[in-house]
């Protein structure tokens, strides 16, 4: 199959495409020089950009379309009529290119900021792994600002980001606001994850280890002490590995590392926080805090890709700036009538997945949780339209391992899914989706695993394949966050 995408940009709402373009990918559309001096033309500027892939099936692996290719087929629009060509539905995305007189400045400010900060935790790695380690909840902090800044100041109002390239240290003040904002607090987590617990304590056996000390205990303190047990004994395990670490490896996985001892902390020793009754069940599990780890930590990790953290505490940093208005606003919010009408579009064109039996409530619970944040949508939206393909495939004689292998990558259609999205869905459909068991065992396979739970391809490369077609870019996952 050829693939090539027709690119719409819009300026303005309620106004016919400024441009029009047909490209192989999106590093193509910009790369584009019609496009480029449209963007520094409206400089600082938010686009609509409409993006429609067109397939060609003539039976080849996954390629782009070349140019000469592309040239031939839209000449005259004769595409719409050859009949190996299939038609997506348009996918939206809200694009900023912000004013780099403002940005440019701030961009030298942040990365003078944040090197910094390297050369004082590199003194504090010097002195000893434990003085790096003391400082992990401000390293999470400054690495989460600092890479969303730099790489998404163009989303964020302009009028904001000039105060801010003002401030003589513009990533110590954001950083101080961040982490006095609570974005790092353990407890709501740490309550969501116990309600998890309680939700999912039937399936303690099957696809949890049980911790059988407990089959015949009812008596809180004594559930207690063998929490307490299961919790040193894990958290022993990941303290002796981080031990290991070097200084980079440190600050890689200092999210991993600040979030699992802050969670080791408040149920070991904060428990008054919690509801006795689902502290109770949490001690049923073996292995409590690996109960969903990988969504506690991804969550966190994400943080540094989305808009919504940092774009509602700018205003509380600077309440007499009046943020210039935005066009688009209305129509990439949740509730907007065109965002509701591309669900509508979306839902129509394929089928609803069949939801495990008894999962039906859970899993709508679960959707409506993701529903008000666009990454965590994007993922719901490809795990869906995922499943549906694939049980089309199985109804035609396809097996699971066939049906997922031909269309993971399709599913994504402009999402651009990474290694976390791509493993949270799988670990979705592996719990709430009729056929989940068969697509874990083929997931897992991938990884020559073959063990209980879902193997984390956020921490691996997502498999690669010869039919994939060529990965989204960053950048068109940023805007997908919006």
């Amino acid at each position: 199959m050829v693939v090539f995408h027709k690119y719409e940009v819009r300026v303005k709402p309620d106004t016919s495409p400024s441009l029009t373009l047909y490209a192989p990918d999106w590093e193509s559309l910009e790369q584009n020089a019609d496009y480029r001096q449209l963007v520094e033309e409206n400089r600082p500027c938010r686009f609509q950009l409409t993006d429609t892939q067109i397939w060609y099936h003539n039976g080849e692996d996954n390629r782009d379309a070349t140019e000469e290719e592309i040239s031939e087929w839209t000449k005259d629009s004769s595409y719409v009529f050859m009949p190996q060509i299939e038609i997506l539905s348009p996918t939206y995305h809200y694009i900023s290119h912000g004013d780099e007189a403002i940005l440019a400045p701030l961009r030298e400010k942040l990365q003078n900021d944040y090197a910094e900060y390297l050369a004082e935790w590199e003194t504090a790695y010097s002195d000893s792994r434990d003085a790096l380690i003391s400082r992990i909840g401000e390293i999470c902090t400054v690495k989460t600002v600092y890479d969303n800044l730099l790489n998404c100041c163009d989303y964020y109002p302009q009028a904001y980001m000039k105060e801010l390239a003002e401030e003589e240290k513009p990533l110590r003040i954001m950083a101080y606001f961040y982490d006095q904002s609570g974005r790092f607090a353990i407890e709501p987590e740490a309550n969501r994850i116990l309600e998890m617990m309680e939700r999912k304590c039937d399936d303690i056996g099957k696809y949890y280890a049980a911790e059988e000390r407990t089959a015949h205990i009812d008596d809180h303190e004594q559930l207690m002490t063998i929490l307490d047990e299961n919790l040193d004994r894990e958290n022993l395990v990941n303290e002796q590995r981080w031990q290991s670490l070097d200084f980079d490896e440190i600050l890689n996985k200092a999210v991993e590392i600040h979030t699992m001892r802050q969670f080791y902390n408040t149920l070991r020793n904060e428990k008054v926080f919690y509801p006795a009754e689902r502290l109770d069940i949490a001690a049923r599990f073996a292995e409590p805090m690996q109960f969903d780890q990988d969504r506690l930590v991804g969550d966190r990790e994400i943080c540094c890709c989305t808009l919504d953290e940092i774009d509602s505490i700018l205003p509380q940093m600077y309440p007499d700036t009046v943020p210039e208005s935005n066009p688009w606003k209305n129509l990439y919010e949740p509730e907007s009538p065109q965002n509701k009408q591309d669900a509508q579009t979306e839902n129509s064109r394929l089928p609803p997945f069949a939801v495990a039996d008894g999962k039906e409530q859970e899993y709508q619970h679960l959707k409506e949780q993701n529903g008000s944040d666009f990454y965590r949508a994007g993922i719901m939206q490809y795990l869906e339209r995922w499943a549906s393909m694939m049980e089309k495939e199985i109804a035609g004689g396809a097996t699971v391992a066939e049906a997922a292998q031909r269309t993971q990558y399709e599913a994504d259609e402009g999402l651009g899914i990474t290694g976390f999205m791509y493993g949270y869905a799988v670990g979705t459909l592996s719990e709430f989706w009729k056929y989940g068991k068969e697509l874990r065992a083929w997931h897992n396979l991938q990884y020559d695993y073959a063990g209980e739970g879902v193997v984390n391809p956020a921490i691996l490369e997502m498999p690669d394949h010869e039919d994939k077609p060529e990965e989204t870019g960053d950048m068109e996952q940023l805007e997908m966050t919006m």
